[in-house]
């Protein structure tokens, strides 16, 4: 799995969001897929340096891989290239939070 690869299926299936968090926004993302994609999605990210929690949650048959704050940053930090075709709806709200 690669880098490119996630960041494409966030932009078809996945979510990078805000959340209010007292009187901040968090970032938030949200990936759906199956249970195994997901779990190869965490394994690379770890390998990138970014430990994700127990954070896969399944019901009815759709699984969802959700993370926010700082590991949602840390997440789109290893996953962000300029170079990419990504859509600016999506990691617009990344680069908004970025510093």
């Amino acid at each position: 799995m690669r880098a490119a690869f996630i960041a494409g299926y966030i932009d078809g299936d996945g979510s990078i969001n805000t959340t209010k968090a007292g009187k901040k926004d968090k970032l938030q993302i949200s990936i759906c897929g199956t249970e195994e994609l997901l779990e190869g999605i965490r394994n690379f990210l770890r390998s990138k340096g970014v430990e994700l929690k127990n954070n896969i949650y399944a019901s009815r048959g759709i699984s969802v891989l959700i993370t926010a704050s700082t590991t949602a940053k840390k997440v789109c930090e290893a996953l962000y290239d300029a170079d990419l075709p990504l859509l600016e709806r999506k990691w617009g709200t990344y680069l908004d939070h970025k510093d």
